[in-house]
């Protein structure tokens, strides 16, 4: 829609959130809730219809986020596993290569090397903890094949993230003091996404049928509107 057009990525993150609240509380929690400003399918619409920047680029990191939790949203924040590659190709491409991006910033800050490539600053590898995780957290999720590349990759950055775990279990990188250091949710998500990505055995056992409900939803409106095929 008009108005979906207008949004940021930002933006269209925080909106996916919301319906995703919204539109899984009947089918998870039996709760008749009412839905937002659109529904699951036109929100993944637009993600499709728009072209994602190149790491780096001007709104790299917030399209960055909105993939990671459009799948997220997809596979009911890993409820149900194994995810398919070949189901949302596209997207699995672009978080490969969004990977390898914050894997070597993340590296070149640890390095001391801030001018290595096109970086000016701090910015990219002091955020690459948690963009690192979540990546992680989704491409091993999907099923096995023979892309030895992707496995070296997913080992790389898992053990990068485990060297990141303090003597006190939180997972962190060095970064530049700054308002955001005192918001909790700050300080704990770089530990949350970090445990979530190094669960080595997250395809074993059986997903709940509700979830299995949502995810067979989601999957259709995803189809539906050419997001996933």
């Amino acid at each position: 829609t008009a108005e979906l057009a207008e949004l940021s990525f930002s933006e269209l993150c925080d909106l996916l959130l919301e319906v995703w609240v919204l539109e899984r509380a009947p089918l998870v929690w039996d709760i008749d809730a009412s839905h937002g400003r659109c529904r699951l399918g036109e929100l993944l619409q637009e993600l499709r219809r728009r072209s994602l920047p190149h790491p780096a680029g001007a709104e790299f990191y917030d399209a960055f986020y909105l993939v990671t939790h459009a799948m997220f949203v997809l596979n009911g924040f890993n409820s149900v596993l194994p995810r398919h590659r070949q189901d949302c190709a596209w997207a699995y491409a672009f978080l490969e290569q969004s990977l390898r991006f914050w894997l070597q910033e993340g590296l070149f800050l640890l390095q001391g090397d801030f001018h290595s490539l096109h970086m000016d600053q701090e910015h990219w590898g002091s955020e690459s903890l948690d963009a690192i995780a979540e990546a992680v957290d989704i491409l091993s999720g999907l099923e096995e094949d023979s892309n030895s590349e992707l496995k070296d990759l997913l080992s790389e950055a898992s053990a990068f993230l485990l060297s990141r775990q303090g003597e006190d279990g939180l997972f962190s990188m060095p970064k530049l003091k700054s308002a955001r250091d005192d918001d909790i949710y700050t300080r704990i998500h770089p530990t949350w996404t970090s445990v979530a990505a190094l669960q080595l055995d997250r395809m074993h056992g059986a997903a709940s049928e509700r979830s299995v409900a949502w995810v067979r939803y989601a999957e259709s409106e995803a189809k539906r509107v050419g997001f996933a095929q």
